[in-house]
């Protein structure tokens, strides 16, 4: 365990049970927060929380499952061990499939959950020292449209505006122009940079289970699954070619969009969703098998959109474009290429 005094946020709605493992982890050297049901800790939780959560499954009200799965939403990296009975077994070890860090059985050792805590909190310092250093590096780095044209610096000035305005978007273009790539951009130069960045592909908005997959699984009717939409909570949502949407998705996708609320399978009421979304569309590059984007969609997402050229169009950069890819892939294969003179470019 590192030096830092770990933060432990403790949930059990067994008071008895609560108030002594209280007692016994702040002897070990544990600040603790301590609570009796998982809505008020998930209040006391933010995607910057560098402590490690424990948690009972069983608990009235929203259960140690579901409160997992809304601390997934707000980091997949959230270090989270679970305390159950055994007849609970079972749950806890889909929980660790899912990523909790892990599991015992009451009732438990003491000296076992302090070492099970120290791991965690060290993976936890490790993750949050990862993005710090990622984020930094970020910063150093002036990502940008490839290319020195005037159409190239024009796209790379409306990126930046429209980043800023943390609106929803159409991205247009052709295949191959880097639409997917506008989109991470528009994220990462926006206020919700640190947020979750979820991409909803073709694949999964065709997928017979879409709705399960968007929208996730109430724990009323079954085990409780957070869809791809809460994954985005507080981040951006992109929808990837957004003509393909089939009509059984699409009632909830324009309810997503006009309301940021959506409704889970099996649920009584719609939940809330703060995302900013983002839809890639092929249609204004009137290729092969592009089709018409929905004028409700369209309207919807507010009219505002980034149409990317073809290269054909900017055929000036495709020297520039060419001597990124190469030292890309040089960087990724350690190879070493040679130079190209000016005389060689046609």
């Amino acid at each position: 365990m590192t030096g830092v005094r770990p933060t432990v946020l403790f949930v059990e709605d067994d008071e008895t049970l609560r108030e002594a493992t209280v007692q016994a982890l702040t002897l070990e050297g544990f600040e603790v927060s301590a609570h009796a049901d998982a809505l008020s800790a998930l209040r006391a939780v933010t995607p910057a929380f560098a402590g490690v959560i424990v948690s009972d499954i069983r608990m009235p009200g929203m259960d140690g499952i579901a409160f997992f799965d809304h601390l997934r939403a707000l980091d997949p990296e959230m270090q989270v061990i679970f305390t159950t009975a055994h007849g609970d077994v079972a749950m806890a070890v889909e929980a660790m499939k899912n990523g909790a860090a892990d599991f015992f059985t009451k009732p438990y050792s003491v000296s076992r959950l302090v070492h099970a805590i120290g791991r965690a909190h060290d993976r936890r310092a490790l993750v949050l020292e990862n993005r710090r250093l990622r984020d930094a590096l970020r910063e150093r780095e002036h990502r940008r449209i490839g290319g020195s044209s005037q159409t190239a610096e024009r796209l790379q000035r409306l990126i930046a505006e429209v980043a800023r305005a943390d609106v929803d978007l159409v991205i247009s273009g052709p295949t191959g122009v880097g639409k997917n790539f506008v989109a991470r951009l528009v994220h990462d130069l926006s206020p919700r940079r640190d947020r979750p960045f979820v991409t909803v592909d073709a694949g999964v908005l065709m997928h017979d289970d879409a709705n399960l997959i968007l929208f996730g699984r109430d724990p009323s009717v079954a085990l409780s699954r957070s869809g791809l939409v809460e994954r985005a909570q507080g981040g951006t949502l992109v929808l990837d070619e957004i003509e393909s949407i089939p009509e059984r998705a699409k009632a909830q996708l324009l309810s997503l969009i006009d309301t940021r609320r959506f409704l889970a399978i099996g649920a009584e009421r719609p939940r809330s969703v703060d995302v900013r979304i983002i839809a890639i569309s092929r249609s204004a590059g009137e290729g092969e098998g592009a089709r018409p984007l929905d004028p409700a969609l369209l309207h919807r997402l507010g009219g505002i959109a980034i149409a990317l050229p073809d290269l054909a169009s900017r055929r000036e950069d495709i020297p520039d474009l060419f001597r990124e890819f190469v030292a890309a892939f040089e960087a990724e294969l350690e190879l070493e290429t040679s130079d190209l003179g000016e005389a060689e470019w046609r």
